[in-house]
């Protein structure tokens, strides 16, 4: 399944577990960092070999980049499929996009979490670190912003930014940002595009890039349930 969405001369991106789906080719509105349009999502893919297996099979179809997290338990094994792709394929650690999330598991704090993500996956950095829900920071989202601003300065991330920000959220981090969020990565699908407008629009106004996740499989869930009534 393809599609394609211009988005104030950004890249949508969109994420659905396993499955893959394109997005519009208009050029990325992140300085210096180029987003690959497709990318392979490892939520719910569990661990184990079988998530390897997965990740290489994506690999050899083209995909370049790769999106984890700290809550899906399974960046050590997204970071072996990695290795073995670099090393098999000659692929260049630039040439390949790694997302991965902070989500506050069992209360470890960012910089903890960033250098363990880091070592779990096997590299020196990541293209994109997210703060995985606005619920996480403790005491509150100004004082996670700083320490995500601390990982980009010490090159731990190219670009950093947040998922399931809604726009008092994001207001609330703009107030204080030196630097601003590249991206906020939000269920977004047809059926809640409404509902879920005055985020997109609200990025738009302030150069964010909108990741969109579940795309494929809420579609195909709620075509499921209308088909059944």
């Amino acid at each position: 399944m393809t599609s394609s969405l211009e988005f104030n001369k950004c890249e949508w991106h969109l994420f659905d577990g396993t499955a893959l789906t394109a997005i519009s080719s208009m050029p990325t509105c992140i300085p210096g960092l180029e987003i690959p349009s497709i990318a392979f999502g490892t939520w719910r893919l569990g661990n184990g070999d079988s998530v390897v297996q997965q990740v290489i099979q994506a690999a050899a179809v083209g995909i370049r980049h790769f999106d984890t997290a700290q809550a899906y338990r399974n960046e050590t094994e997204v970071g072996l499929a990695l290795q073995y792709i670099m090393k098999e394929t000659g692929l260049k650690r630039d040439e390949i996009f790694i997302t991965t999330k902070w989500s506050a598991l069992k209360g470890v704090g960012i910089k903890d979490s960033v250098e363990q993500s880091l070592k779990d996956l096997g590299v020196s950095y990541v293209d994109l670190y997210l703060i995985h829900h606005p619920r996480l920071p403790v005491p509150d989202i100004p004082s996670a912003w700083k320490e995500m601003e601390e990982v980009y300065r010490n090159g731990f991330a190219k670009a950093i930014g947040v998922s399931n920000f809604d726009v008092q959220d994001l207001a609330t981090l703009l107030e204080v940002a030196a630097v601003k969020p590249a991206v906020n990565q939000i269920l977004l699908h047809p059926y809640i595009y409404e509902q879920q407008q005055p985020i997109v629009k609200f990025a738009q106004e302030h150069g964010i890039v909108i990741e969109a996740y579940s795309v494929l499989k809420r579609v195909n869930h709620h075509r499921i349930l209308l088909q059944s009534h």
